[in-house]
């Protein structure tokens, strides 16, 4: 059995140091405390260089040689994705997108790790931890009530689309050498993990119809999730083809061949195992959102079918109370019996 854990910690300092539920004795140490069943954690936002990493990481109990990381430079304290093996061990760590070149006129934000990984039973898999941006809508109001430049909320939504573009790619390359069995001759299943900032269906946000012009859960998004995994739930608006254009908002995505080159058959594990269940995974810090789990459902685990048939058990580890969160996620905990 593997048991994989993914979770924005918003901040690894934050969440287990100096953040307010960790003043309050609810910090992320606390709850992996609580979950000895954990083999692999995957962690978004991690917001830390390799100085600030130590500390945090030792009061989480883990040696910093277990920590794989990838930051980001551009922006100090912002992003950064991470993978660690509680038990086993990760080999091959790349970061595939770390060439990508930033420049004025488009910055990605999105972070990818991946590895591969051997459990304490000769089990492989290949991990990915990622953080798929977040961006502008059109009609996003900034605090005095004023609508967010257009130009500016454009152009946050076409750097996602053109990262999406990138992902997309990288996730047709794994997936070809997991089903070819490229990676030591042998076939390795392919998971990916972690916040994708998107909400895919309509059973995946509680106020489905007060958000269908919000950034992560624009019809050209959810296309790309549908793209990955599928319209798992027979949802007409989270079809890859309302990828072209949302008269909505007046936008059409940056154009790419990736919708042309089909689906890739990828498996929506949690949903797999929730059926049509409401469960979410983030909540507004905004009002009463977590009191009223009024929720998305934004992170997820993907995998290969052959994978996501092993899939045993899933749990979103909800905080009991909106004062014990240690972040405004949760952590999503799926269990596969290989």
């Amino acid at each position: 059995m593997i048991t994989v854990a993914s979770v924005n910690c918003a901040g690894l300092r934050g969440s287990n140091i100096t953040g307010k539920s960790a003043n309050r004795g609810y910090p992320m140490s606390r709850w992996l405390k609580n979950s000895p069943d954990i083999d692999i954690l995957a962690l978004q936002e991690t917001r830390v260089n390799e100085e600030q990493a130590r500390d945090p990481l030792l009061k989480l109990g883990i040696e910093y040689e277990k920590f794989f990381f990838q930051q980001d430079n551009n922006r100090k304290g912002h992003s950064g994705v991470a993978l660690i093996a509680l038990r086993g061990r990760f080999e091959n760590i790349k970061t595939p997108f770390e060439e990508i070149e930033e420049t004025e006129k488009h910055c990605f934000s999105g972070r990818w790790i991946e590895a591969d990984y051997t459990a304490e039973n000769g089990a492989k898999l290949k991990v990915v931890s990622a953080y798929l941006h977040h961006a502008d809508s059109p009609k996003v109001k900034l605090n005095n009530g004023e609508l967010i430049s257009r130009e500016k909320s454009i152009k946050t939504m076409d750097d996602k689309h053109i990262f999406m573009s990138r992902v997309t790619s990288r996730l047709r390359e794994l997936k070809k050498e997991s089903e070819n069995g490229l990676l030591e001759k042998q076939k390795i299943p392919l998971l990916v993990v972690g916040d994708f900032n998107i909400a895919h269906h309509d059973i995946d946000i509680k106020n489905s119809k007060g958000n269908i012009d919000k950034a992560g859960f624009l019809p050209e998004e959810r296309a790309w999730v549908s793209l990955w995994m599928g319209n798992s739930v027979n949802d007409e608006r989270a079809s890859f083809q309302n990828y072209e254009y949302n008269p909505r908002l007046d936008y059409s995505p940056p154009k790419t061949d990736e919708f042309e080159r089909g689906e890739l058959g990828l498996v929506d594990v949690h949903r797999q195992l929730l059926d049509k269940k409401e469960v979410y995974t983030w909540w507004s810090n905004r009002g009463r959102a977590f009191d009223n789990d009024t929720g998305w459902r934004i992170d997820y685990q993907m995998a290969s079918p052959d994978l996501a048939k092993k899939a045993v058990h899933a749990r979103v580890d909800r905080a009991d109370s909106y004062a014990h969160r240690w972040s405004d996620h949760c952590p999503l905990v799926i269990s596969y019996d290989v």
